[in-house]
C-alpha cells in the first residue's frame, strides 16, 4: 500500500496495468536484480511532467541535429536493414576489441554538433572504463587520441581520466591554453583538475601567462649551487726601483632556491621543441623529430 500510495500517475491517461507493473518492478524484481535501463524508464515516465518539458525542450535542438541529414545514418543507425552491411559500434566493442578509433570532430565548422558528439564518445568511454576497472582487466590495452581537448571538455572526460589507468587506458590530449579548459568547464578548479590528473605534461612554446604558471608548477623547484672566484694583486713599493708584489685568492659559495625550467624558457622554445615531466617526476627537455620521406626511386 506504501509503494501504491508513492507511486502517481504521470499523466491521468496513464492505464493502472502500467502503474501495476511499475510498481511489482520495484517490489519483486529490482531488490533481486535491478535493470539499468528499467530503472532509467521508469525514472523518466514518474519525473516531473513540467520539469521533464524544460529539459526535453532545451536538448530537442542537439538531438534533431545530431539525427539529421548524414548524420542521421551514422548515429542512428537503422538494425534491421539487411542491406546496410556496416557494423553498428559502440564504445565498449571499439575499446574491448583492440581497435583504433579517428573522430574529425571538425568544431571549426560546426562547434555544437562536434563537441555533442565528442561528448558522448567520451560518456560511453566513461562507462566502459567504470566496468574494466572493477570487472575486466585483463582485456586489452586500449589507446584514446583526442585532439583540441578543450572542445569536448567535460565532467565525464574528467572521470575517465581518473580512471584511466586501473581501466588499462591510456588517455592523449591536446590542446592550446590553459584558458581554453576554463572557458569550456567554466571554474579554474576543474581546469586544474584536469592538468592534475596527468601523469605526464608536454609543453612547447607558450606566451600565455597563466599556462606558463600552471605548467612551470609541475617542474618544481630546486637548490642552485653558485660560486664565485676572487683573486687580488697590489704593488709595494720598497727602496728605489723595487716592486713588490702581495696578492690573494679567495672563494663564495652560495644556494638559492629557483626554478628548475624558468617560465621565460617556455616563451623562447624552437618549434617542436618542449619541456616535460615524465609519470614518476622525470624532467626532460625534448624535440620532436621531423619524419621526411625519400621519393627518390
Amino acid at each position: 500500500m506504501n509503494n501504491v500510495t508513492r507511486m502517481r500517475k504521470p499523466d491521468p491517461s496513464t492505464p493502472d496495468e502500467t502503474i501495476a507493473l511499475m510498481l511489482f518492478y520495484n517490489a519483486e524484481v529490482q531488490p533481486k536484480e535491478s535493470i539499468g535501463y528499467v530503472n532509467g524508464l521508469i525514472s523518466m515516465f514518474t519525473h516531473d511532467r513540467d520539469h521533464y518539458s524544460k529539459m526535453i525542450n532545451n536538448l530537442l535542438p542537439s538531438l534533431t541535429m545530431l539525427t539529421a541529414g548524414e548524420l542521421e545514418g551514422l548515429m542512428s543507425p537503422d538494425r534491421s536493414d539487411v542491406n546496410d552491411h556496416r557494423p553498428i559500434l559502440d564504445a565498449s566493442k571499439i575499446i574491448d576489441g583492440g581497435m583504433v578509433l579517428y573522430m574529425g570532430l571538425d568544431t571549426l565548422s560546426d562547434m555544437t554538433i562536434g563537441n555533442s558528439i565528442g561528448s558522448i564518445f567520451l560518456a560511453d568511454a566513461t562507462a566502459v572504463a567504470g566496468r574494466r576497472a572493477v570487472n575486466e582487466r585483463a582485456l586489452p590495452k586500449a589507446n584514446i587520441f583526442i585532439d583540441e581537448a578543450n572542445q569536448v571538455a567535460n565532467p565525464s572526460m574528467i572521470e575517465l581520466m581518473n580512471k584511466f589507468r586501473s581501466a588499462g587506458f591510456t588517455l592523449y590530449l591536446f590542446s592550446q591554453l590553459v584558458a581554453d579548459f576554463i572557458v569550456k568547464l567554466g571554474k579554474k578548479e576543474l581546469a586544474r583538475q584536469v592538468l592534475g590528473n596527468a601523469n605526464t605534461t608536454l609543453a612547447g612554446r607558450s606566451t600565455d601567462k597563466e599556462t606558463i604558471e600552471l605548467v612551470t608548477e609541475n617542474f618544481g623547484r630546486s637548490i642552485l649551487k653558485s660560486k664565485q672566484v676572487q683573486h687580488m694583486t697590489s704593488p709595494i713599493v720598497s727602496g728605489v726601483d723595487v716592486a713588490n708584489y702581495t696578492g690573494a685568492y679567495g672563494m663564495r659559495t652560495a644556494e638559492s632556491l629557483s626554478e628548475i625550467v624558468p617560465p621565460e624558457a617556455l616563451t623562447r622554445l624552437p618549434d617542436l621543441e618542449y619541456f616535460g615531466t615524465i609519470s614518476g617526476g622525470l624532467i626532460v627537455k625534448g624535440r620532436i623529430p621531423v619524419i621526411t620521406l625519400n621519393n627518390r626511386k
